[in-house]
């Protein structure tokens, strides 16, 4: 049986947070539609864009969010994951939009288990974030990656799990994230996501780094102005 994968990405474009976001989504979709050759939906959630994003019709499903400051970041994490499972998703991989594939998406696609491996958390190396996700040219690939934020650790830039994770440790029927997961470092809102990974590894759940696998990210965090403006209205 084919999977079936739900690519989920959050984007925002305006002139004073993220004005370069038009060309962020048209990256990040020109490399799937170019290397990825399985059978994907994506699912483009606008966390309040200014400016209308130009989003095709293939492969595509559009949310937007009318008010950001809401439920920040981590509630159009939220919605994303819960509308790709509930779309019947074998496979959810959540995305921020400053990233783009090449042709080993395929090769992590492949990797991730269906049947078995619930409480699997993977993502893939990378040049955009600290040290876990060092170039897989520097050395043999890493598989195992911790959840616990004092430590080198699953970041949130690309993760991926089944579709029985996410039933397994979702924080409520239509939610994933807990804003007030005891890890979040005081920000569950914007940031902190990571810490509800380190919460649901005390439940079982644990990080994978996928070998010969490998994301672009420019690791942009304009969250964090979307972040001060919100608690600059308040």
């Amino acid at each position: 049986m084919e999977k079936k994968v739900g690519i989920v990405v959050t984007v925002h474009w305006s002139e004073e947070i993220r004005p370069n976001g038009d060309f962020l989504l048209k990256r990040f979709l020109d490399s799937l539609y170019q290397y990825c050759t399985h059978n994907f939906c994506i699912y483009i959630i606008d966390n309040e864009s200014q400016f209308n994003l130009n989003v095709p019709d293939e492969k595509t499903k559009y949310i937007r969010i009318d008010d950001q400051n809401k439920k920040g970041l981590t509630g159009a994490w939220n919605l994303g994951l819960n509308t790709a499972y509930n779309d019947g998703c074998d496979i959810i991989i959540n995305c921020n939009e400053d990233l783009w594939f090449n042709e080993t998406i395929n090769y992590f696609i492949d990797k991730i288990d269906l049947d078995n491996d619930e409480d699997v958390i993977y993502s893939s190396f990378t040049n955009g974030v600290h040290s876990p996700y060092k170039n897989y040219s520097n050395g043999e690939p890493r598989e195992d990656l911790s959840l616990d934020l004092s430590k080198d650790y699953l970041n949130g830039f690309l993760f991926a799990f089944n579709r029985n994770h996410y039933y397994k440790f979702r924080y409520k029927n239509d939610q994933y994230f807990n804003v007030n997961n005891k890890y979040n470092g005081g920000d569950g809102k914007w940031g902190g996501q990571e810490g509800q990974f380190t919460e649901n590894a005390e439940h079982g759940a644990r990080g994978l780094i996928v070998g010969k696998a490998f994301t672009f990210h420019d690791k942009i965090r304009a969250w964090r102005v979307g972040k001060r403006l919100d608690e600059g209205s308040n």
